[in-house]
């Protein structure tokens, strides 16, 4: 490889031009322990981290910067499903509060797991949906406040019924700041870059 970047131990990315005697047409990236390949980051966010790093490793801290802000605009034009968070809902019956809903110290997925089956009820849409049982792979997403729930936070196993009526509260912007711009922050930093544009108050002076 021509160039490569550690963020800590086990915790690289490697820009590799030949691979055990094989030559690459165009470099391959190369990772190992980023959040990129975490099964818990959502899809679109792997990949786009992917383009990132290449980006980082071949091209100015200006088109890192450029490509950042142009993933922001797409990123909140996609549907709730393609930006949520996996994870698998465990316990359920154990954090179950028959008075609260949830008790205190309830894991998020897992209080949000517990949101969605009540809203079923309370929707009156258990027969269209599937509930959430105790194992479950679920997705989450956080959502603005105030909202119809008054909750942050929101499960699904497959599709966010239109029914519950909190897609105008999605909150675009702090899903795409804890699964995009925190993973790649450190990345970032490695190389003495920041994610946005910042303005040198000295050049004025």
């Amino acid at each position: 490889c021509d160039k490569a970047l550690w963020t800590a131990k086990k915790r690289y990315i490697l820009n590799v031009l030949d691979n055990k005697g094989k030559r690459y047409d165009e470099p391959k990236i190369k990772m190992t322990g980023i959040e990129a390949i975490k099964s818990t980051t959502p899809e679109i966010l792997r990949d786009k981290m992917k383009e990132s790093f290449k980006i980082l490793l071949t091209k100015p801290e200006s088109e890192s910067q450029q490509f950042v802000d142009d993933f922001k605009k797409e990123f909140k034009k996609h549907s709730p499903e393609d930006i949520s968070f996996p994870k698998t809902a465990n316990n359920i019956k154990k954090f179950k509060d028959k008075d609260k809903l949830y008790k205190k110290g309830t894991p998020l997925q897992v209080r949000a797991s517990l949101l969605y089956n009540k809203l079923l009820t309370d929707k009156e849409v258990g027969n269209k949906y599937q509930v959430i049982n105790s194992g479950d792979k679920v997705r989450y997403i956080y959502l603005k406040m105030p909202n119809p729930i008054k909750e942050n936070v929101i499960a699904f196993p497959d599709v966010l019924p239109k029914e519950f009526g909190l897609h105008d509260y999605i909150d675009y912007n702090l899903m795409f700041e804890k699964g995009f711009l925190d993973p790649l922050d450190p990345i970032f930093k490695a190389l003495g870059y920041t994610t946005e544009e910042t303005i040198d108050i000295e050049s004025f002076m």
